[in-house]
């Protein structure tokens, strides 16, 4: 796996190269992640990726503390205490750059200034100036080796293998905390998932009109939407996957509406292969569920990509004339919201083919199996 990360820098410095930059600073915890294998999580601590382009030379920078997640690295590293000032140990490595690659997107303000002070006041020392990597890094995790196909493939799978599970014992009464703590409890059952962090969301009833809104004690009664919506973390990939169940017949409205926002996916996901603006599938999705008039209840992108984080490159929406290539993988998850109601989302992840497209979650998703 060294050599893997090695060939991840490798990438990111030719293309540094072409752009003149003859150092580059990664700080971001999910790219240090994606360029050496180093997970940790630093909450205030600083922490970097340090590469020379010139020397090849490379060095980290991180809190004693990470001592253990670091030594299988094969890279060189300096640690610091909570007394200590870390941003000498960046200046020092960096010496005579002139121009340094960074995370323009994700680097705090305070922490280039004092980067870049200490550097512009050094005796004989050209002017330092910071030049943004951003792009180039999304641009290389945007297509998935087949290392990282292979375990977001298991993570969609352990997703289905949950959502069965947990939905078959969702019951008039239940909590969204409860059905969210069932979810948390599923995932714990299983080995090979980690457990730090969970994303998981469970709206039920008026509460699932809310796409981006949070377990309450709200309970299922019956006719209710229940919109379960989270991800797995296999061997650190990611599943983004969600189904909305109904306990018992809902109203009319809502199997309409759910059959709408079906009929939006299916066609989206036939969109998608090799070449094709994402834009088109955004707005794929988005006529049919316009010409059904319920345009306005719509009201995010059709998707974004999932890897080592449940959010990232690209995003899918109707104004990205970015086309799709083979190894992109994304959700495709359009919903519509009606506020004081409920809504309905149906999200799959799929990975772009070489002719087309593969779906990786595979729950079932037509009305007869979302009612519970």
């Amino acid at each position: 796996m060294t050599q893997l990360y090695k060939n991840r820098r490798d990438q990111l410095t030719q293309r540094a190269v072409a752009a003149g930059m003859d150092t580059l600073m990664i700080c971001a915890p999910v790219n240090l992640l994606y360029f050496t294998g180093i997970k940790m999580t630093p909450y205030e601590r600083f922490i970097a990726l340090l590469m020379d382009i010139r020397s090849g030379q490379a060095q980290l920078i991180l809190p004693s503390l990470e001592r253990d997640a670091a030594k299988d690295s094969g890279i060189t590293a300096k640690f610091y205490g909570d007394h200590d000032d870390p941003f000498l140990f960046v200046i020092d490595f960096l010496g005579t750059c002139r121009l340094v690659g960074v995370e323009k997107s994700s680097l705090p303000l305070f922490t280039a200034e004092k980067i870049l002070t200490g550097l512009n006041h050094k005796p004989g020392q050209a002017i330092t100036a910071f030049a943004d990597i951003t792009g180039m890094i999304s641009g290389i995790r945007l297509l998935k080796d087949d290392t990282e196909l292979k375990y977001l493939c298991l993570a969609a799978g352990y997703s289905d293998e949950i959502l069965a599970g947990v939905s078959a014992k969702i019951h008039v009464g239940q909590t969204e905390k409860s059905i969210t703590i069932e979810i948390m409890r599923a995932m714990a059952a299983q080995p090979e998932l980690l457990i730090n962090e969970f994303v998981i969301q469970v709206l039920v009833g008026k509460g699932s009109a809310d796409p981006h809104g949070y377990a309450s004690d709200r309970t299922v009664k019956e006719g209710d939407p229940i919109t379960i919506d989270f991800g797995v973390c296999y061997q650190q990939y990611w599943s983004d996957c969600t189904r909305t169940f109904f306990m018992g017949p809902p109203k009319q409205q809502f199997k309409e509406i759910y059959q709408i926002v079906l009929e939006a996916q299916q066609e989206a996901i036939a969109k998608v292969r090799p070449g094709v603006p994402m834009a088109e599938v955004d707005l794929t999705a988005r006529k049919v569920i316009g010409r059904a008039g319920y345009g306005e209840y719509f009201i995010h992108r059709i998707g974004h990509g999932i890897g080592l984080s449940i959010h990232e490159s690209p995003s899918i929406h109707s104004q990205n004339l970015i086309p799709l290539a083979e190894r992109m993988v994304a959700t495709i998850e359009p919903g519509i919201y009606l506020p004081g109601l409920g809504g309905i989302r149906i999200e799959d992840d799929v990975v772009v083919t070489a002719d087309g497209v593969e779906v990786m979650t595979h729950h079932p998703k037509s009305y007869a199996d979302m009612v519970l």
